[in-house]
């Protein structure tokens, strides 16, 4: 009841078009040539879009890098002349957000007159700090990583908060809680640029909350333990956070002399500045799993703008975004119209309709997935990358299989994927030999075939 089946009777008198056997020989061998010709065809198209990743980062860096405003100017002009070539699927978008964020907490995007005329940051500092006993930060001043307009300041993290706190990690149920119930938040639910309250662990009822750790609308929270791209990424809650739910002990609130600066630091936190600055200070033998301290977080140089500039860059920053969510449908339509177009002119060559199937119950695949699937580069959080984020999810690391039944899609479907997101680099390709493939010794899996290269192992 659960699969497609035909019965004997109808396999049994299906008709087979037989040509012969010289003919076979001959069939057999152009679809050998075909199928060789389509592999280097599919290395060479991996291969170009890795170089068109590396291209458009280094486009993008020397935008946002750049030393005065002409060779910004220079840098754009470049990226602009080449944007339809480094800019070609939705997930390349994500690095032009990153930039815009960049660009936007370095100064770049504000008005210059608006900036000047600014009340400088310090006053946002100027009110004393609520004693709460010895310092977090072990430092008092920021060696300055760039230079910030006029009216702009740098401050320590610490410089902006009364304090910060970690949760309650209890011994939790596996699955999500249900409603009325008590649950304790994942790491994940605060890894990916928005609050996700449904990415929590079930509290016991035998377990008495710890109500003081609850999460509550404005709180700004960041996880001091993930993979080194995701490590310290942070949220603020919206005010249509669900009740009864705790932060757990890998999770920090933050609080914060005057909220008002929370969005302002919270896109500073998630930025590509900040992310190196976590990476180069985690702890931790594995990418997979590296930790940060409440010392490393409260010690982050903050560029703190003029309130009313921060304004004003933060709603800019919005209508980029709204851009960028433009482009990243466009890019997809188009995608979907060339997919559709390919569709067509195979049906024009073969007179065979190529149809989606409509998704049906998950089937086991007819091989065994055994290769060790890890996070390599985490995606920006818009990305298309399902992949990478159920991995980085689970500590950057897990069995194809698991990660397989997690996707929750045909095998099919989970391979394309698979092979999208090691292309762009998400996940470290698994190209590994099996020391049990067959009698005469181990048999490594040619580069160009997805299947074999990717993650199976024949059945049997």
């Amino acid at each position: 009841m659960a699969y497609p089946a035909i019965s004997d009777e109808k396999f049994y008198s299906g008709l087979v078009p037989l040509p012969p056997s010289e003919e076979q020989a001959r069939i057999v061998a152009k679809v050998d040539e075909l199928m060789g010709l389509c592999d280097q065809l599919e290395a060479q198209q991996q291969n170009r879009r890795k170089l068109r990743n590396t291209l458009r980062q280094s486009a993008l860096d020397a935008v946002v890098t750049a030393a005065n405003s002409e060779d910004l100017q220079s840098a754009w002009a470049r990226l602009a002349e080449n944007f339809e070539t480094l800019f070609s699927a939705p997930e390349d978008v994500g690095s032009l957000r990153s930039a815009c964020v960049e660009l936007a907490i370095r100064g770049e995007l504000s008005d210059a007159g608006h900036a000047d005329q600014a009340e400088p940051a310090e006053t946002l500092i100027s009110a004393p700090r609520p004693k709460t006993g010895s310092r977090t930060a072990k430092i008092d001043r920021v060696d300055e990583p760039f230079p910030l307009p006029k009216n702009w300041t740098w401050v320590l993290l610490e410089d902006l908060l009364t304090d910060s706190e970690s949760g309650w990690s209890p011994k939790c149920d596996a699955e999500p809680r249900r409603p009325g119930e008590w649950g304790v938040l994942k790491v994940s639910a605060v890894t990916w640029g928005e609050f996700r309250p449904e990415e929590n662990k079930r509290l016991p009822p035998s377990l008495e909350p710890r109500t003081e750790f609850a999460a509550t609308p404005g709180d700004f929270l960041l996880s001091r333990a993930n993979t080194a791209e995701l490590v310290a990424r942070s949220v603020v809650v919206p005010d249509d956070c669900p009740g009864k739910l705790l932060l757990s002990d890998k999770i920090v609130r933050l609080n914060f002399i005057d909220p008002s600066v929370k969005p302002w630091v919270n896109s500073v936190n998630n930025s590509r500045y900040a992310r190196d600055y976590y990476r180069a200070r985690a702890t931790g033998t594995s990418d997979s799993m590296r930790n940060v301290s409440r010392q490393v977080i409260h010690e982050l140089p903050i560029p703190l703008a003029p309130r009313d500039v921060q304004r004003a860059l933060l709603h800019k920053l919005g209508q980029l975004h709204a851009l960028c969510d433009q482009l990243e449908a466009q890019l997809r339509e188009a995608n979907e119209v060339a997919a559709q177009f390919a569709a067509s002119a195979v049906a024009s060559l073969t007179g065979v309709n190529i149809e989606q199937e409509e998704a049906g119950p998950v089937k086991p695949p007819d091989t065994e997935l055994v290769a060790p699937l890890r996070l390599d580069q985490a995606p920006d959080v818009r990305s298309q990358a399902p992949l990478a984020a159920i991995l980085a999810r689970h500590n950057g690391e897990m069995s194809a299989r698991d990660l397989w039944q997690r996707f929750g899609g045909e095998i099919d479907a989970f391979y394309a994927q698979l092979k999208t997101e090691v292309g762009h680099g998400w996940i470290a390709d698994p190209s590994y030999d099996l020391d049990d493939a067959a009698p005469e010794g181990p048999r490594k899996y040619p580069d160009g075939a997805l299947v074999a290269r990717v993650l199976v192992k024949e059945a049997g």
